[in-house]
C-alpha cells in the first residue's frame, strides 16, 4: 500500500494585532485585509498564528514566531501596507493589511487657484480639519480643499466640519464667510463655498415661476427675495421645470416656487414622512429628480416627492453619485462608472440597446459595450429623448433621437446605443469638461479652453453659431462678441436658448427670447451670445451657476461690503452704477451710498449744509463705513475755478471732526475751514472709489 504525503500549508490560521480590528474578518483563503486605527495610534504589532509550527513566518520583513507578538511596526499619517509572509518548505502565502491611521488636516489657503490636496478618495470621519487665509478672496470665491478624483463620495464629515457648516476665515482683520459643502465641485469635493449668495430670474413668468413675487414676464434679473425658507440659506444649485423652479441648499434642503405660488416654499415627502438630506437636484418638464444622501432618489411635482424608483433593477448594490431628469427619462450615474437609466424609450434614450413604447420602471443599464468598453463614466445630461456622457478618458458619446443631429455624429439617425463623437467637427483635439442639452433637440459642451460647442436643431438661434449647413456636427459658438477673451465655466440649456457663466461671473445668452429668456431687456431672439442686462440686479455680484428652461434662473455671489453691498440692499432699482441717477434727484449713487440716501427715491435731505460767519462750516451725515472703499473730500474755493481739498476719509486733516457713529452706523462730519475776508466762499463733497 503506497502513502502519499501531505501537501505543506503555507496558511495562516488567525492574525490579530493590538490596534484595530480587521477587515474583512480573518480567513485562512483570504489574503487581502484593511484595518483602521485611531488618529493616536504610532505603532502596530501583529500575532501571526501558522497553521503548521515548522512554518517560517516574517512581518513587514521581520521574523516573528507563530503565535508572539511582531516587532512595533512604525505608522504615518494615511495607509501604510504592511505584509506577512508564510512559507513551508517550497510553499509561500502572503498576507497584505493596508493599515490606515487618519490624521487631522491643515489648511493655507494662498490664492484663489490653491487647490491643497487632491486625491482619488479621501477618509475624514474620525479626523479634524482646520483653515488658515493668506489673501484676501475676491467675491464669489469659493475654495477647494479636497479634489476626489474619483466617482464616490466622502465616508463621513470631519468630526469638527459638518455638511453646510459655516465657516468664518479671517485676513488683515475682516472676516469672510464660507459654508462647507462635501458635494462640490464635480459633485464630490470638499469646498468651501462663498455664502452670501442670492438668486436671480428673468424670463417666462405666466405661473410665477421666476420665484420673484411678481407677475408677467421679466426682460431682465430680477431677485428672489431670502426671506422665508430661503432666509439665512445658501444655494448651491439650481433647477427648473416648465412651470416651476427649485435650488438645493448647502444644508442638505431644497426650496420650491411657482406653479402660481407666491412664495418660496420647502420639497416635502408626500407620505408626510421626514424630508431626506438633499446632495443633487435635476429637472425637467413637470417632474424633478432628486439625489438623497443614503442614496435613495426621489421624483416629484409641485414640490411633493417619494421614492423612485421603486424597484432597483441594475441599480441594487450600486451607490448613486450624480442625476440628470430628461424630458421624459432619468439617468443615474454610479460610483463604479456605469449608468442607469429609466422612463421613456421610444427613442432608445436609455441607451440599453432598445427602444419601448412603453415606460420602463425599472433601471436598466446603459450598454457598456462599443463606444463605452473600457470606459467609466464621469458625468451625464439628457436632453428630452437624448442623453450624452463623458468619460475618465475624455470620451464623449451620446444615444437616443437624432432626427436634428443632435448625437452630434454627423447622420440623423437615432442610436439605442451609445456612439462615440469625441473628436467630431471643432471637438478635434479639444478637451470636453462639460455638458448640457436643451429640451428642444440640440446638445452643448464647454472645453478646457473655455470655448462653448454645440450641435443640433437651430431655427431659433440656440446653437449660438452661423455654420448650419453642418448642425449635425460639433460647431464652436460665437466667441467674438460678447464672449471675446472670455472663459465660460458653466453652461445651462432650456427649451431653446442657452445660459454661459464666464470665469469673470457674467452671464451670456443666446437663442429664442420671446418670452425674455435671454435677460438683456428685449424679445428679440439672438442667433450669437448677447450679454445679460448687468446695470441692475446682476451690478457687484459674481454668476456662478444657471439654470434654464423657458426662463432661467443664476445663482449670485453677493458682496459682502463697501458700496456694492449697498447696492444690493435696494432691489428694483434699474441702473445701480456709481454714476449714475437712476432715481433723478441729481445725485449720483455714489455719493448717496456715502451720504446714507436711496438711489431709488429722492434723497436731497440728506445733502451737507453750508453755514457760519467768521469760518465756513461744512456739515453732513456720512455712513461711517463708506470711508472704507469710497476717498471723500470737502473742496472750497473762492472762484470756482481754483478748488483746495480737505482730506476727509481717511482723517488726516485737523480741520475735519467727525462724531461717533450711531447704531445705524450713520456719523456726523464736520469740516472747518476760516473764510476768505471779502470773498465767497463755495464748497463741494468729493467722492472717489478707487
Amino acid at each position: 500500500m503506497a502513502i502519499a504525503a501531505l501537501p505543506a500549508d503555507s496558511k495562516l490560521s488567525a492574525i490579530s494585532l493590538d490596534a484595530g480590528l480587521l477587515a474583512p474578518s480573518f480567513s485562512p483563503e483570504v489574503n487581502s485585509y484593511s484595518v483602521r486605527v485611531g488618529s493616536d495610534a504610532d505603532f502596530v504589532a501583529f500575532t501571526p498564528v501558522a497553521r503548521e509550527s515548522s512554518a517560517k513566518v516574517t512581518v513587514d520583513g521581520e521574523s516573528v514566531l507563530s503565535g508572539n507578538q511582531s516587532q512595533r511596526i512604525p505608522l504615518g499619517a494615511g495607509h501604510t501596507i504592511v505584509e506577512i509572509a508564510v512559507s513551508v518548505e517550497n510553499v509561500s502565502s502572503i498576507y497584505t493589511v493596508d493599515v490606515f491611521r487618519p490624521s487631522d488636516l491643515d489648511v493655507e489657503f494662498q490664492s484663489v487657484a490653491d487647490q491643497p490636496l487632491e486625491v482619488s478618495s479621501y477618509e475624514t470621519a474620525g479626523t479634524g480639519v482646520s483653515f488658515s487665509l493668506n489673501f484676501a478672496p475676491p467675491v464669489g470665491t469659493n475654495l477647494m480643499v479636497i479634489n476626489q478624483t474619483g466617482l464616490g463620495f466622502f465616508s463621513g464629515p470631519f468630526n469638527n466640519l459638518a455638511q453646510g457648516q459655516s465657516v468664518d476665515l479671517v485676513h488683515q482683520g475682516k472676516n469672510y464667510r464660507f459654508v462647507a459643502n462635501y458635494y462640490g465641485g464635480s459633485g464630490n469635493d470638499l469646498v468651501l463655498e462663498w455664502a452670501n449668495r442670492s438668486i436671480a430670474s428673468w424670463g417666462h413668468n405666466s405661473v410665477r415661476q421666476l420665484g420673484a413675487g411678481i407677475s408677467g414676464n421679466q426682460y431682465v434679473p430680477v431677485m428672489i427675495p431670502r426671506t422665508g425658507f430661503l432666509e439665512g440659506k445658501c444655494p448651491v444649485s439650481v433647477g427648473i421645470g416648465a412651470e416651476y423652479g427649485m435650488a438645493l441648499c448647502a444644508d442638505g434642503s431644497v426650496a420650491h416656487w411657482g406653479n402660481h405660488s407666491g412664495s418660496v416654499v420647502p420639497a416635502r415627502m408626500g407620505d408626510g414622512s421626514p424630508m431626506k438630506r438633499v446632495v443633487a437636484i435635476s429637472a425637467a418638464n413637470s417632474q424633478s429628480m432628486m439625489l438623497c444622501e443614503d442614496g435613495t432618489t426621489l421624483v416629484g411635482h409641485g414640490g411633493f416627492y417619494s421614492v423612485s424608483p421603486t424597484t432597483r433593477g441594475v441599480l441594487e448594490g450600486k451607490t448613486v453619485v450624480a442625476i440628470s431628469k430628461g424630458g421624459f427619462h432619468m439617468l443615474a450615474l454610479c460610483s463604479d462608472g456605469t449608468i442607469a437609466g429609466w422612463g421613456q424609450n421610444g427613442s432608445g434614450q436609455l441607451g440599453n440597446g432598445r427602444t419601448s413604447q412603453n415606460a420602463v420602471t425599472t433601471p436598466v443599464a446603459v450598454v457598456t459595450q462599443g463606444a463605452l468598453a473600457g470606459k467609466s463614466v464621469v458625468s451625464v445630461t439628457t436632453g428630452i429623448s437624448h442623453s450624452m456622457a463623458l468619460c475618465s478618458d475624455g470620451t464623449l458619446v451620446s444615444w437616443g433621437a437624432n432626427n436634428h443631429g443632435q448625437l452630434g455624429n454627423g447622420s440623423t439617425t437615432f442610436s439605442s446605443v451609445p456612439v462615440n463623437i469625441s473628436g467630431m467637427g471643432v471637438l478635434a483635439g479639444k478637451r470636453v469638461v462639460g455638458l448640457s442639452q436643451g429640451a428642444e433637440h440640440f446638445s452643448v459642451v464647454i472645453c478646457s479652453d473655455g470655448s462653448v460647442v454645440t450641435w443640433g436643431r437651430y431655427p431659433d438661434g440656440q446653437l449660438g453659431r452661423l455654420d448650419y449647413a453642418s448642425s449635425n456636427k460639433p460647431g464652436q459658438v460665437a466667441s467674438d462678441g460678447v464672449l471675446l477673451g472670455k472663459r465660460v465655466v458653466s453652461i445651462a440649456s432650456g427649451f431653446m436658448h442657452n445660459v454661459a457663466v464666464c470665469s469673470d461671473g457674467t452671464v451670456a445668452t443666446w437663442g429664442s427670447n420671446n418670452m425674455g429668456q435671454l435677460g438683456n431687456n428685449s424679445k428679440i431672439r439672438s442667433n450669437v451670445p448677447v450679454e445679460v442686462y448687468g446695470n441692475g440686479e446682476l451690478y457687484g455680484k459674481k454668476a456662478l451657476s444657471a439654470a434654464a428652461g423657458t426662463h432661467t434662473h443664476v445663482i449670485l455671489a453677493e458682496p459682502d461690503s463697501g458700496y456694492a453691498a449697498w447696492a444690493s440692499g435696494h432691489q428694483g432699482v434699474s441702473d445701480k452704477r456709481q454714476f449714475s441717477d437712476p432715481d433723478q434727484d441729481g445725485i449720483p449713487n455714489l455719493i448717496e451710498y456715502v451720504l446714507g440716501g436711496s438711489p431709488g427715491s429722492s434723497s436731497t435731505a440728506i445733502l451737507p449744509v453750508m453755514s457760519g460767519e467768521r469760518d465756513f462750516l461744512f456739515d453732513f451725515t456720512r455712513l461711517a463705513s463708506s470711508s472704507e472703499d469710497v476717498s471723500q473730500y470737502f473742496q472750497y474755493s473762492v472762484n470756482m475755478v481754483e478748488w483746495h481739498d480737505v482730506e476727509i476719509s481717511p482723517v488726516t486733516d485737523s480741520r475735519v471732526t467727525l462724531g461717533a457713529a450711531d447704531g445705524q452706523g450713520r456719523q456726523a462730519v464736520r469740516v472747518t475751514v476760516p473764510k476768505v475776508p471779502g470773498e465767497k466762499m463755495f464748497g463741494r463733497l468729493k467722492v472717489r472709489q478707487p
